[in-house]
């Protein structure tokens, strides 16, 4: 149909070909397409900022595409801000060039979770991370997260391209980090996500500068020395050169 109307307007002839989004009848029973997705797809879907269509709206909808010049429209209620706050880097040019550059993450929640971490010791830190990498995959997924396994992967309990993109972007506003559209890919199990955040936020559990500006010359003098060592060894030079500044 697209192909059909966009010819049709290169003749000079009347053609539109209209693209809808999902349909309910008002009372929140979806319709059409819709009707084929459950409960827990429909509120995903809305989550991505791409509402549904009712009666009423979608007469509105018709009335303004056919005062509109273009030849391929797609017809639906969209939050802009919402869909890029879901895609995030993912989102379309498109969607896009519609919006003002704003900045990604949340600083208020970032410093709360910054706050708290500082009060704990490391392992009670990579704890929490665990548990906060549970609770979104429990919300993302509506499964019971506290009974799936850290090490276990989470493709095997239903974690799809689009439900990652979708627990990618729950963490990046808890932690305040850009991480990366493939994060659940690249780190596919709880435990690998949640080291990986820990690594992330790490600076920022130094207790201040005066460490980091007295303790990086050291590194720096570590790394020099290690030449010809193996990962090993690097390691425990640098965990020696570690505990010698911490006593």
């Amino acid at each position: 149909m697209d192909a059909i109307a966009s010819n049709r307007r290169r003749l000079g002839l009347a053609g539109q070909s209209l693209a809808w989004g999902l349909w309910t009848d008002g009372d929140e029973r979806a319709l059409g397409l819709a009707s084929g997705l459950d409960a827990a797809q429909r509120a995903r879907l809305q989550k991505t900022g791409i509402g549904v269509i009712t009666p009423e709206l979608g007469e509105r909808l018709f009335v303004r595409a056919l005062g509109h010049d273009g030849d391929n429209l797609f017809l639906a209620p969209i939050d802009l801000l919402q869909l890029k706050d879901y895609f995030g880097s993912l989102l379309p040019a498109l969607w896009q060039d519609l919006l003002t550059p704003e900045k990604v993450t949340s600083v208020t929640e970032n410093t709360s979770l910054i706050e708290e971490l500082l009060l704990l010791t490391d392992p009670a830190r990579l704890e929490r991370i665990v548990d906060l990498v549970r609770t979104e995959i429990r919300d993302v997924l509506a499964i019971n997260a506290i009974e799936v396994q850290p090490n276990r992967p989470l493709s095997e309990i239903g974690l799809d391209s689009l439900t990652a993109v979708e627990l990618r972007n729950a963490l990046r506003k808890r932690t305040g980090k850009n991480l990366p559209a493939t994060l659940a890919f690249d780190y596919p199990t709880i435990a690998d996500i949640a080291a990986y955040i820990l690594r992330l936020l790490a600076p920022e559990l130094m207790p201040n500068n005066t460490f980091a500006k007295e303790f990086n010359p050291q590194i720096k003098s570590a790394l020099r020395d290690t030449a010809g060592l193996s990962d090993e060894e690097v390691d425990d030079e640098l965990a020696q050169y570690i505990n010698e500044f911490l006593k």
